[in-house]
């Protein structure tokens, strides 16, 4: 089983996830676009350590197909991190980037699932409820989804029977336990799979987005706000940057 598989990880106290940290002004960040080109995770796994389960094309979001692209160094440095893992354990992708029209797509679908948990919440009150999990599909240069960069990505791990890791909540989970610290002093076996997520992605330079266990950046907004540093991808327009 995975748990067993993923229970033979060795941590360092280094690998701790920190506590959460707000995200508030990472849209203010510099981007000096890189153009790297945007490579097709479908036909690059040099390690074969890295499945795909396209999860908005399998649940028929509009405009999503089984195909997922990330960007060049972004996709190299997965495959490091799915290296980190022992045998028996491989990465599992769930979403990569997203065109903006996709990512309105989902924004809505989003905000209409949480309309009807919130129902007397506000609208201006349930956009920034739907923001924590969703971000705007903004078409600003200066201040695009990261997902639209293709930048960030959605995973977990599992093992070779797809049996994936419990991270305590499902992947997309309208939830504060999705939060990746928050089980922290709460159940052992959650936080430890979580924190061998999260040793494998930074240990190849990702940065975790602290409201959603799944989700890590590089190069984005994100990402250039928890490292201090500028962006180096922006938003990617129609079928610029693809590799052919």
């Amino acid at each position: 089983m995975i748990l067993s598989e993923l229970g033979r990880f060795k941590l360092t106290s280094s690998m701790e996830i920190p506590e959460i940290k707000p995200m508030h002004g990472w849209k203010e960040v510099k981007i000096e676009e890189s153009s790297q080109p945007l490579v097709c995770l479908n036909h690059f796994d040099p390690s074969g350590r890295i499945r795909l389960s396209p999860q908005y094309f399998l649940h028929e979001i509009p405009g999503t197909s089984p195909f997922m692209y990330l960007r060049e160094e972004a996709a190299d440095r997965l495959t490091f991190a799915a290296s980190k893992l022992r045998k028996g354990t491989n990465i599992v992708v769930f979403d990569a980037h997203r065109s903006i029209e996709i990512q309105g797509e989902i924004f809505n679908s989003f905000r209409v699932k949480l309309k009807t948990l919130n129902p007397r919440l506000p609208e201006d009150e349930l956009t920034k409820l739907t923001e924590i999990y969703v971000s705007l599909p903004s078409r600003d240069p200066l201040k695009p989804p990261p997902h639209s960069t293709g930048g960030a990505i959605d995973l977990s791990i599992e093992d070779d029977y797809s049996n994936l890791a419990r991270m305590g909540t499902d992947w997309d989970s309208f939830d504060i336990k999705s939060q990746t610290n928050y089980f922290k002093n709460v159940n052992p076996l959650f936080h430890y799979n979580r924190r061998v997520l999260y040793a494998i992605m930074t240990s190849a330079g990702f940065t975790n987005y602290p409201e959603e266990w799944w989700h890590y950046d590089f190069g984005n907004q994100f990402w250039g706000f928890l490292t201090e540093k500028s962006a180096i991808y922006g938003q990617i327009k129609g079928g610029e940057l693809y590799d052919k």
